[in-house]
């Protein structure tokens, strides 16, 4: 399988990079999986980095490396030989709370692939707990999938929620009892951030051709689809996907406006001001199934809902029921009622 391979994979690159011993790779090989794995690959930690220097690899190439190695070493599940074992293991790995999913998902996408849960699990996850994704934005976007506030400057985004929720002494957990309220708005201490996707999670579009996007965007505002293909110096295909992906909502245009424009889009070494930005034509706006279709080609990711939900109106005739109606129904369940269908 690939894990093996994996492991391998990571010790020749400790030993390459790192500057590590045979012993010292066997360890990090060793710690994939092991409950304590984190703490044996942190005891490493100065010896890599000092290595990866010495090899010309520094800051956040540097970071990026040590990242995934941790992120592969987290995911424990393969020794869990129960499934509900596994997803509290990787609940608590990724945080119980809705503050740490809003914090965390950014970094599972950074990491992608994690070989468990894709990023469309991670959105998905995300918006059932009340955490609002937005699509990639050339005028907002970072590189990577990031945090920023739901309205207004980022100054201004103040903590939500009960200040008592940061106290290190707090009260024991009760039993839990199905019929309380378990809201969890008022724990938000990140109630006003969103997760915006970065730009890389676009289709074709790498490290480089992002960072020049938000390079050019920090020396003044994009004018419009032209300026950002010169500026950034991108091809006509990296600006279709990125018009597919929505990314170029902000100047007031329909997507299919947006793709077509990125087509007729002149050449990224033409100088200032003598690019022709002739008027898109006036084109039907996309319904939302295709919006969806779009997303998902553009960044595997549909966050403004599931893909089946489009279905569901036909789903409900057809008397295939959703997961969440089922919440009443163990019994019936569970007994094999007609009713309760797996394909919800």
């Amino acid at each position: 399988g690939w894990v093996p391979l994996f492991q391998e994979q990571l010790m020749q690159m400790a030993i390459a990079i790192g500057d590590c011993t045979p012993d010292e790779a066997d360890l990090l090989r060793r710690a994939m999986g092991s409950k304590r794995g984190l703490e044996r690959i942190e005891t490493l930690r100065e010896k890599l980095f000092a290595g990866m220097a010495r090899h010309g690899i520094t800051g956040a190439e540097a970071d990026a490396i040590y990242v995934r190695i941790q992120s592969f070493a987290e995911l424990r599940l393969r020794r869990e030989p129960r499934p509900e074992l596994r997803a509290a293991r990787c609940t608590r790995a990724r945080g119980s709370s809705c503050t740490t999913r809003r914090r965390s998902a950014p970094r599972c996408w950074r990491n992608q692939p994690m070989g468990f849960y894709s990023p469309q699990s991670l959105v998905g996850d995300a918006r059932r707990h009340g955490v609002e994704t937005r699509r990639p934005d050339v005028t907002r976007s970072q590189v990577h999938a990031d945090l920023e506030p739901l309205d207004g400057p980022a100054g201004e985004c103040a903590p939500t929620g009960l200040a008592s929720c940061v106290q290190r002494e707090q009260p024991p957990v009760p039993r839990f009892d199905r019929g309380a309220d378990h809201r969890l708005d008022d724990h938000r201490r990140d109630g006003r951030l969103a997760i915006r996707l970065g730009l890389t999670d676009v289709q074709g579009i790498g490290a480089e051709a992002a960072q020049r996007v938000v390079d050019a965007r920090a020396e003044r505002p994009f004018r419009d689809l032209p300026d950002v293909a010169r500026r950034a110096g991108l091809t006509p295909a990296q600006m279709e996907a990125l018009a597919t992906a929505g990314a170029f909502d902000a100047f007031g245009i329909s997507r299919r406006q947006a793709i077509w424009a990125a087509g007729h889009t002149d050449a990224p070494d033409l100088l200032e001001g003598t690019a022709v930005a002739s008027p898109p034509p006036t084109l039907p706006g996309m319904s939302a199934v295709e919006e969806t279709v779009a997303d998902l080609w553009a960044t595997s990711i549909s966050p403004g809902g599931h893909p089946l939900e489009h279905l569901r109106p036909l789903l409900d005739r057809e008397g295939v029921r959703s997961v969440g109606s089922l919440a009443g129904d163990r019994d019936s369940a569970g007994s094999g009622s007609p009713g309760w269908s797996r394909t919800g």
